[in-house]
């Protein structure tokens, strides 16, 4: 017989030995609502919080349907329990951030369901498509032709075979991504913080420290991966919840089972991220790529391909690339594009290779592509151009488009073709601008720098937007610093967003893209900028200098 638990017994106290953290930021928030959906389980509360349970009538109805003044003694247990959620959830809100918005009404909390619902609006993040995760698991290559067509990087070490000591789990048996590296022990914290990102189709390597004491994944856990884009899980340690995983449409690799669950850190402090892990005395770095099917698991390193496009390894790792492609050609002159514009899709993106070149020093290498099907590696099943595809990419970012045009040829591979030595290059190649990669670097850090954290929109995404409003609008400058200001005030603390008009225009200037205020003719002449006879940059009306 089960245990029965009685919620009557489960205090505050009680409460924040089992949710120690207060709840902030969207990272937070998964970890968060898996501790109490824990809690809603064991104490049998979850229909109440889900709304399968709804609140009971306050006042008994006779036989002939009239309302009486009778209490209704289910509405009190009903309430009693509602009351009690509302209390335990307020108990774990950050008192400077999210309590606030409780108590103001932005967020309600009239039950305890519809508080779980404005706290799950606020901070949830959108998950995958279904179309999203099949075209990641139709990207996935069998690692028997990957060894084939790689026989040297086998030798080499660039292309690395776990040991045979996983079991598997989750209805993928073929998976393959970018690996994010994790190391802990029996403390499952930064996993659940790793997964509350969007996974893009990457792989969570976890370093469990071989423990067969506690499990570090479970079903919720994976359940949420599967929901988030991750392509798959590979744990040094046990996993739970079996019946659970083997539902999700995720690829699981994991020693062993175990049903005692992991112990809670705090603040992710008992554990490290994107570090290198030795996992059956294989070495496994944050970056590399990873294939896993029912032959086994490979790791191989071209993590080169995610790397800025002035880094030194990202130019050797093109030129290794440009190299492979030209000694499996097909004898046309003619190649597929790889770059993160064309991404192989049709025989539309077919250019010769000093074509290809210059894609991929000005737009950079899709990453998606780490086995070259169209450039001599072969693979046993069908493919289409279209299936490696990713929606959503960032290349649809306008600011993504703006950089490229900005810099072309800061990306940081040589730019003839022939400069491009043999042997290893310097940390800047020859060629390279550095004066160029300095400002290249401040557009991308605000390029990939979110408002606040989850935020889908980035800082120079609202710098650029910001201007656009306000030349479109002809707003002033006091106009625009409300509306910032205003902006500002609705996002959590430790944002990005400019409150000024003024450092706006200084985020602007500091990225070479500061303007000058000129006085138009009245008469709409054309003025042309230009130096002047002393050498000085100016305006004059109506003629060239």
């Amino acid at each position: 017989m089960d245990h029965e638990y009685s919620y009557t017994t489960l205090t505050i106290e009680k409460i924040s030995r089992v949710v120690n953290f207060k709840l902030k930021t969207r990272e937070m928030y998964f970890f968060w609502k898996a501790l109490f959906g824990e809690i809603f389980k064991r104490y049998k509360l979850t229909d109440i919080v889900d709304g399968s349970e709804p609140c009971p009538d306050r006042f008994l109805i006779d036989m002939n349907g009239n309302i009486t003044n009778q209490a209704h003694p289910a509405f009190d247990v009903w309430h009693q329990k509602d009351q009690k959620i509302i209390m335990w959830i307020k108990s774990t809100l950050s008192e400077d951030v999210v309590l606030p918005l409780v108590i103001t009404g932005d967020i309600p909390s009239n039950s305890s369901r519809e508080l779980w619902l404005g706290l799950e609006k606020r901070f949830a993040v959108a998950g995958v498509s279904a179309e999203y995760r099949r075209s990641m698991f139709a990207a996935a290559l069998a690692t028997t032709d990957i060894c084939d067509a790689n026989t040297a990087l086998l030798e080499s070490g660039d292309l690395r075979l776990l040991a045979p000591i996983f079991k598997k789990f989750g209805k993928w048996r073929r998976f393959s991504g970018r690996v994010v590296t994790l190391k802990v022990f029996e403390d499952n914290t930064l996993v659940l913080e790793a997964l509350s990102r969007h996974g893009e189709g990457r792989v969570l390597v976890v370093d469990g420290g071989g423990s067969m004491r506690r499990a570090v994944t479970g079903g919720m856990i994976a359940k949420y991966a599967e929901l988030m884009g991750w392509a798959g899980i590979v744990v040094n340690g046990c996993v739970r919840d079996v019946d659970e995983i083997n539902e999700c449409e995720i690829g699981v690799r994991a020693l062993a089972t175990c049903p005692v669950r992991p112990t809670k850190g705090k603040d992710g402090s008992s554990g490290q991220k994107h570090v290198d892990v030795n996992i059956g005395g294989t070495w496994i770095l944050d970056g590399e790529w990873l294939y896993a099917d029912n032959d086994g698991i490979l790791d191989m390193d071209k993590s080169w391909i995610s790397l800025p496009r002035y880094h030194r390894k990202y130019a050797e790792g093109v030129w290794d690339f440009m190299q492979y492609a030209q000694a499996n050609a097909d004898g046309s002159g003619m190649f597929y594009c790889p770059c993160k514009m064309c991404k192989c899709r049709s025989d539309m993106h077919r250019f010769p290779l000093g074509t290809v070149w210059d894609h991929l020093k000005s737009n950079g290498f899709w990453e998606r592509y780490t086995c070259w099907i169209y450039h001599g590696e072969t693979s046993s099943r069908p493919h289409d151009h279209g299936q490696f595809y990713e929606t959503g990419s960032t290349s649809n970012d306008p600011t993504t488009a703006f950089i490229n045009d900005m810099f072309p040829h800061d990306s940081g591979v040589c730019p003839e073709r022939q400069h491009i030595p043999q042997a290893p290059m310097q940390a800047v190649p020859r060629g390279v601008n550095t004066a160029g990669i300095a400002k290249y670097n401040r557009f991308i850090a605000f390029q990939q720098t979110p408002l606040c954290p989850g935020h889908e929109k980035t800082v120079l995404q609202c710098v650029m937007e910001v201007m656009h409003i306000k030349v479109d609008t002809k707003s002033t400058v006091t106009a625009v610093d409300r509306y910032l200001q205003y902006a500002a005030s609705l996002l959590l603390d430790g944002h990005r967003h400019p409150t000024t008009h003024h450092k706006v225009h200084r985020i602007l200037r500091d990225l070479g893209l500061s303007y000058i205020k000129i006085h138009a003719c009245r008469y709409d002449c054309v003025l042309f900028w230009g130096k002047d006879a002393d050498g000085f940059f100016t305006f004059t009306l109506g003629r060239r200098f």
